[in-house]
């Protein structure tokens, strides 16, 4: 099958720049010519919440778990979890206008909603340093996750995306260049 001759990759860059054609391509010759990516895996997303009824999950399994006080997502504001889990695991519809899917459309998503803010203008980056004060709740509330399960169901794979709106200011280039070697130890040991 020739994907990137399909809409979705010519009007999502992404699709390509991952090798998704080639990693469905390797489903088809593991799992056969019918194989949807993702199929039988749970995708799990520690984030925002989730708009259940938004079109690009119609008909797939979506499981929500509401950690803290996080308000059910209605599709009334943006959502930075829609978003994530649509195009991880976006359903795959050329009927849909500009035929958009996610990576692994016949994955199923188990969305973990936790509280998130509205940041304010400064930010205050988390360091080793800081290590001693932090919430033993999240913790608790992590372990509960990896733990999840919905009858056979359980997470695959994990997904956690956090950010930040403003500027990191308060990192001098002696400090960058101080930790740098240490950053890329650290990834590289991550794999």
């Amino acid at each position: 099958m020739e994907y990137r001759l399909e809409t979705p990759f010519r009007n999502q860059w992404g699709l390509g720049a991952i090798g998704a054609d080639r990693a469905y391509a390797h489903v088809n010759l593991l799992k056969g010519e019918n194989a949807g990516a993702g199929a039988g895996v749970t995708i799990g997303f520690i984030d925002s919440g989730i708009d259940t009824a938004h079109g690009m999950f119609a008909g797939k399994t979506v499981n929500e778990v509401f950690l803290g006080n996080t308000p059910n997502e209605r599709g009334t504001k943006f959502s930075h979890g829609t978003a994530v889990a649509s195009v991880a695991a976006g359903i795959r519809d050329h009927s849909i206008s500009n035929g958009p899917q996610g990576v692994a459309w016949d994955a199923d998503i188990a969305m973990f909603a936790i509280p998130v803010g509205t940041p304010d203008d400064t930010y205050n980056p988390v360091s080793l340093a800081d290590s001693t004060s932090v919430n033993t709740s999240w913790a608790s509330r992590f372990n509960r996750i990896l733990a999840w399960r919905n009858g056979p169901k359980r997470v695959d794979i994990l997904n956690l995306s956090i950010g930040f709106e403003g500027i990191i200011d308060a990192y001098g280039e002696t400090g960058l260049r101080a930790n740098f070697a240490d950053a890329i130890a650290a990834m590289a040991q991550a794999g």
